[in-house]
């Protein structure tokens, strides 16, 4: 695990995978074919009914040959439109079962990706914030596309009792500042190792709202990360617990004319065993004109 120090802070925040939502688009590209199909062969069904009228008023007349030509000649371009319309209706027949079948296939995999992101959380929960249980349900009567919301339960309340639903709780107003980051910083990770799985984690100032105990906490499970979970994580941060968890560790100064950066290797204990010749550069001068 590296570490840098700066000055920048961001909050933490959700992400996503834009490939899990590639077949809900594709779906909503086949309706819309499907509906416009469906539009052309109305169109083309009105005017046969129109066509018919024409008829049935032409045979109540003397009509010249001409006319009557023209009027044969416009039914069976009619006719023709209409096969192919059937053929449409039959396209788009087929199109909306498939529409159907992937719906149900999206669904599907929503629901298995959502039973591994789900026990990865309450697993990395359950090393931050071991004196509480978490868990990402789907709300009601809604599939896991639609939203899910994060429950909670602690495990000192309970007194060895088995759980029940009353026991969970998703108010995370009850929760301090500290453990809000913490559960945000788990489910952004849980999501991050599941599928096509990040090799660089870039985290900047995650333990600024965090005490010395949590900080800890954090910085052992990023450790633990970038040693078996086969993935490099580089953070910032101005805390010293912090640094004394990381492998390198990057010290980054400035003064009016130049800045400055140090390289230290960290040994067990939180020691600096080694330092590289410090890098300066200087700040471009401001040419007036």
């Amino acid at each position: 695990m590296s570490e840098q120090k700066g000055s920048n802070h961001q909050d933490v925040a959700a992400c996503e995978d834009p490939h899990k939502y590639r077949g809900i688009e594709e779906i909503k590209k086949a309706a819309a074919s499907v509906a416009k199909l469906q539009k052309q062969a109305g169109e083309q069904q009105a005017s046969l009914v129109g066509l018919i009228a024409q008829k049935a008023e032409l045979g109540n007349h003397q009509a010249c040959a001409a006319d009557q030509a023209l009027h044969e000649k416009q039914v069976s371009t009619v006719k023709l439109f209409l096969e192919r319309a059937d053929l449409l209706r039959t396209a788009a027949n087929m199109l909306q079962q498939g529409i159907e079948q992937s719906r149900q296939q999206v669904l599907a995999t929503n629901e298995v990706v959502l039973e591994v992101v789900n026990e990865r959380f309450h697993d990395l929960c359950a090393l931050l914030l071991p004196s509480m249980r978490f868990q990402l349900v789907k709300l009601p009567g809604q599939c896991a596309s639609q939203g899910l919301r994060i429950q909670f339960q602690r495990l000192n309340l309970l007194g060895g009792k088995d759980s029940t639903e009353e026991d969970w709780s998703s108010s995370l107003e009850q929760l301090s500042g500290g453990q809000r980051t913490l559960i945000s910083l788990a489910l952004l990770l849980a999501v991050a190792q599941h599928g096509q799985r990040s090799s660089l984690f870039l985290l900047d100032e995650v333990d600024a709202a965090l005490d010395e105990h949590n900080q800890a906490a954090v910085a052992r499970l990023l450790h633990a990360l970038a040693v078996g979970g086969g993935v490099q994580v580089l953070c910032v941060s101005h805390n010293v617990t912090f640094h004394k968890m990381c492998d390198l560790l990057v010290t980054v100064s400035s003064t009016p004319s130049n800045t400055k950066a140090n390289t230290s290797r960290i040994q067990a204990g939180g020691k600096s065993v080694q330092q590289t010749k410090a890098v300066k550069w200087g700040r471009a001068k401001r040419v007036r004109g």
